[in-house]
């Protein structure tokens, strides 16, 4: 097994600056679906509540880090389904850290936390048309293009398409 260059903790309090940072960023909001910034007192609320039961608030946050000790990102499990045993799937690397294997090692370990341990069926997401970048990081990490939904996401002025792509568990 290759060695691991980043594991998946849970969120603490320290992380609440950099959560307010990535959340924050007007550049990432068109993936994100955020209108308005966050206060401190929002972000800090989050982060104590965000050790509680994945199936009881249906969301999951893991912060990346490095083999060195470095935040350099956070996975999100989100609409945790369970009934239907899926959830969404959503990824953000801090700009000096991008393209350096972090974000696909990331998809792959949250992978195998939702199918071995929450025992998920699929995790599924959707990603701008023109959002090449994640597309390709999707791709890598075993995602299937299972549709395009049209006029999806509304920024800079004008509606966008979105990819849906699925992840299914190999184990079901």
């Amino acid at each position: 097994m290759p060695k691991s260059n980043i594991r998946l903790r849970a969120v603490e309090l320290d992380d609440a600056d950099l959560i307010m940072q990535w959340e924050n960023d007007w550049l990432e909001w068109q993936h994100s679906g955020t209108m308005i910034p966050f206060s401190r007192y929002q972000i800090e609320q989050y982060v104590l509540g965000a050790t509680a039961d994945f199936w009881a608030i249906r969301q999951l946050r893991l912060m990346i880090e490095t083999d060195k000790g470095v935040t350099v990102g956070a996975v999100d499990l989100f609409e945790g389904d369970p009934v239907n045993r899926r959830a969404g799937i959503g990824i953000i690397i801090s700009r000096s850290a991008r393209r350096r294997g972090f974000a696909l090692e990331a998809l792959n370990t949250m992978a195998q936390v939702a199918f071995d341990r929450l025992n998920l069926h699929q995790l599924w997401c959707n990603i701008a048309i023109e959002n090449t970048n994640s597309r390709g990081l999707f791709q890598k990490a075993g995602y299937q293009l299972a549709g395009k939904r049209k006029d999806w996401l509304l920024y800079e002025g004008s509606f966008h398409d979105v990819v849906f792509m699925q992840l299914i568990n190999p184990n079901d």
